[in-house]
């Protein structure tokens, strides 16, 4: 998205990003007793120049989107649901 600071900024955008799914099942069941099992992915850009519409300073509203398309399994998700 475009932003105030965006002249401020270096581009095209390369910092990694990470996410971090909590394991919030832990502590509900008493079958898991274990420490949480935090899922965490991190995304690094490859600024390619073809890549340079989804990590280059914005020039409209919005940016293309760009990262991944599969973060976790919905079967894990599931399974841990399934035992609460």
């Amino acid at each position: 998205m475009k932003g105030q600071y965006d002249t401020l900024l270096s581009w095209p955008f390369t910092c990694p990003v990470t996410v971090t799914l909590l394991d919030q099942t832990s502590n509900r069941d008493p079958h898991n007793q274990g420490p949480p099992q935090d899922i965490v992915k991190t995304f690094t850009p490859n600024p390619r120049p073809e890549n340079e519409p989804f990590l280059g300073r914005p020039v409209e509203n919005r940016n293309f989107s760009l990262g991944e398309t599969i973060v976790i399994l919905t079967q894990r998700n599931f399974n841990s649901l399934k035992s609460t």
